[in-house]
């Protein structure tokens, strides 16, 4: 199914940095969690994310502004940042991290359950999609829905949103001709979410063709 998502928003790579946005006191007790070579491992959470070989990672950095312009809307509020990660520099484009929602904060009902049907389903990715709609994340396009159940005893429930943009490269690269038009490039974008018990957590990402294949063929999340 396809959402559309109202709000234009600027597309683009930049995300926010600075001070912290003020949060609920749950999210500020979840410990930073701890990264080893391409794997970051939050006991707490009981979650494992894996991410392809040889692109960067920093844990618990500080991106107020991630998912709205506005350090203090619901969307940063309710939500704390655990790990930012983009791509090999020069080889392909990606960036993105891995969040986690106080669904008290965010106000808008549980999570939806693994028998779930499509009207509800729906309806939960609706909402999502107006609180996060003006972030990097979440193309003026539009979104598409999947949801998909993931192994273990709990069969836990992930709600995946993918859309894309069509978008110009930055300016100025080395061996650019004065005023030669470059061509656009795709953007692809994803916003995953899964009910971790403690809260909600997701990862989400912006890349090329080429990160997103590397991506979907060596990234992968777990939940205990």
């Amino acid at each position: 199914m396809r959402v559309a998502v109202a709000t234009v928003i600027l597309f683009c790579l930049a995300i926010g940095a600075g001070g912290q946005s003020p949060q609920p006191g749950m999210l500020a007790q979840i410990p930073n969690g701890a990264l080893n070579g391409n794997t970051y491992t939050n006991d707490n959470l009981a979650i494992t994310f894996l991410l392809p070989r040889n692109w960067n990672a920093t844990v618990n950095p500080e991106m107020p502004t991630l998912f709205n312009p506005d350090v203090n809307a619901l969307a940063n509020r309710c939500t704390r940042v655990l790990l930012e990660y983009d791509s090999k520099p020069g080889d392909s484009t990606a960036k993105g991290v891995v969040f986690a929602i106080d669904p008290n904060c965010l106000g808008i009902g549980p999570f939806p359950p693994v028998d779930a049907d499509k009207d509800k389903l729906e309806a939960f990715n609706r909402s999502i999609a107006e609180i996060y709609s003006r972030s990097t994340f979440f193309p003026p396009s539009g979104l598409n829905l999947y949801a998909f159940r993931g192994s273990g005893a709990k069969n836990r429930l992930f709600l995946g949103m993918e859309g894309a943009a069509m978008v110009s490269p930055p300016p100025g690269e080395p061996g650019d001709a004065p005023g030669v038009k470059r061509e656009l490039v795709t953007m692809n974008t994803l916003f995953v979410l899964v009910d971790v018990d403690k809260c909600w957590v997701g990862w989400a990402i912006v890349a090329d063709d080429k990160a997103k294949e590397e991506f979907a063929k060596d990234s992968r999340m777990t939940v205990k």
